[in-house]
């Protein structure tokens, strides 16, 4: 692929991640309504595939860890929290706020055919990332994640 259509790829999904933070923050002051899905962000992820695996890593930064729950189900891969909002002890005006609060659930298809029993996940310095290895055949099997 051509550095030009790399950049433009680039460029693209750039502009769609702005859209998305836009639409997410235009029709939402705060609380769900009827114009928008229940979640009011969406952290950005990177899918990656190995010869024995897939690896998906999440920018989840200020989060704790047991504000997040990653749950795997039909090939889906569920990741769901809260980034609690800014609380100021004194009287704070807000002059500039890009960062999103709230509750926010991304689901992402992976494959059906992977080992559930053998899914890691790990959160260091703001990333989620989850190692999916694959399996030798499909498994329907619900898998409820731990965060190390």
């Amino acid at each position: 692929m051509a550095e030009y259509e790399r950049d433009l790829i680039r460029r693209f999904l750039g502009m769609h991640r702005r859209m998305e933070h836009f639409l997410n923050h235009a029709f939402q002051g705060g609380h769900a309504s009827s114009f928008t899905a229940e979640h009011c962000w969406s952290p950005p992820v990177d899918v990656f595939e190995t010869a024995t695996s897939y690896i998906v890593k999440a920018e989840i930064a200020g989060l704790a860890r047991e504000d997040v729950e990653v749950e795997f189900n039909d090939g889906q891969l569920t990741i769901e929290g809260c980034r609690h909002e800014f609380s100021a002890e004194a009287k704070v005006s807000c002059r500039q706020m890009e960062i999103p609060y709230g509750h926010f659930r991304r689901t992402v298809f992976v494959s059906r055919n992977i080992d559930g029993d053998q899914i890691t996940a790990s959160y260091t310095g703001g990333f989620l990332e989850i190692c999916l290895p694959r399996a030798r055949a499909p498994r329907q099997k619900r898998v409820e994640i731990k965060v190390e």
